[in-house]
This record gives structure tokens, C-alpha cells and sequence, in this order.
């Protein structure tokens, strides 16, 4: 004799050992651009924001290539560049992992929400 209580926890069981894990959409634009609007001091030379700086930074344009429309743009600040690339980065994969571990589901990174 079967215990009808026994065979519906059973089947309950089957029943909850079978979902399938949530999916969560998460459009990472939003993430992105605080990344990159909060971070985005980090490209800003200092030197800009006074005239003997702006002064120091044209002797250098010069000296870098003194056949240059704009002498500015002669300076190369790729490691400037390479460092926030690397913070914004940084920053959007601590989210994403901070967020997969709150939800407990899987999370479908989509970089534009509309497509």
C-alpha cells in the first residue's frame, strides 16, 4: 500500500529538480556609461585647465612633431588610455558578477537593449 502524501512529495520533488534556472536579460549599456562617465577623470590632463599649462603642453606638441595641424594631438597618452580601459572594465565585470550573485540565475549580458 502506497501512501498517497508519499507519491505526490515524490512527484514534487521531480517536479522542482526539473526547472530550468532563471535567465535574466541584463543590458549592460547603462552599466557602461556610469563606467564611463564616472571614471572618465582619469583622461583629463590637468595641464589643460591653466594657460602655463596649456603653454607646457604646446613646447611639447612642438618638440613631438613640429609639422602638426593641431601640436595638441602630437602627444600620445596611450597608456592614459590603456589604464581607464582597463578601470571601466574592471568596473562593469565586478557589476555583472555582483549582480549574477544576488539574482542566482544565469544572466544574458546584452550590450544594446533595442536589438
Amino acid at each position: 500500500i502506497i501512501d498517497s502524501s508519499e507519491g505526490g512529495d515524490r512527484a514534487k520533488r521531480q517536479r522542482t529538480s526539473s526547472r530550468r534556472p532563471l535567465r535574466i536579460a541584463l543590458d549592460v549599456g547603462t552599466i557602461v556609461a556610469r563606467a564611463a562617465h564616472g571614471l572618465g577623470s582619469m583622461l583629463v590632463d590637468e595641464r589643460h585647465l591653466t594657460n602655463y599649462g596649456r603653454s607646457q603642453l604646446q613646447e611639447e606638441a612642438n618638440a613631438a612633431d613640429p609639422s602638426a595641424i593641431d601640436p595638441l594631438q602630437a602627444i600620445s597618452n596611450d597608456g592614459q588610455k590603456r589604464a581607464y580601459v582597463n578601470r571601466c572594465t574592471s568596473y562593469v565585470m565586478t557589476r555583472i558578477k555582483a549582480l549574477q550573485d544576488v539574482s542566482g540565475g544565469e544572466l544574458l549580458v546584452v550590450i544594446d537593449g533595442a536589438t
